[in-house]
């Protein structure tokens, strides 16, 4: 069985949970380049771009391991906002698409994609087109304290 992950922070993980999906975020086809204060997939002032909803997708990885998958590392920034602390884990699914297959099929600008994927482990990315349901999680566990906050292994 192959797995994929999808990482993030505390803050986003609970309200990841009370949505009960993996929500839609900017899939980077385009570069931002009209960057403001807007509002975010849970309905937060953040900050946006009109490219945002210009294809949005979940990511995923298929690494197990957050680092060097362009995840924010999120340095200095208070323990519930570091993006590498929450790991969902995924059966993967034949429509999880490897983003280095997509983004071309996308027609995604050349130089642009150069830029992103600089000194990153892209070759692990995958992504959804659709939102996805928590009942297709496995499991939700915190990698510095090992809780597990939402188990639907059998």
């Amino acid at each position: 069985m192959e797995y994929l992950y999808h990482y993030t922070n505390l803050a986003s993980m609970r309200q990841i949970l009370e949505s009960g999906a993996l929500k839609l975020t900017p899939s980077n086809l385009l570069e931002p380049k009209d960057m403001h204060i807007g509002v975010d997939q849970f309905g937060h002032k953040a900050m946006v771009s009109e490219t945002d909803s210009y294809k949005p997708v979940v990511w995923l990885t298929n690494s197990d391991s957050p680092d060097r998958n362009g995840i924010d590392s999120s340095v200095g920034m208070p323990d519930e906002y570091v993006k590498k602390r929450v790991r969902f884990v995924l059966e993967k699914k034949p429509h999880y698409e490897w983003w280095h297959t997509w983004s071309d099929k996308n027609r995604m600008k050349k130089s642009y994609k150069k830029r992103l994927i600089l000194n990153m482990n892209y070759a692990s990315w995958y992504i959804s087109e659709t939102e996805i349901p928590l009942s297709d999680v496995l499991y939700v566990e915190d990698l510095v304290t090992g809780e597990i906050y939402l188990d639907n292994r059998k």
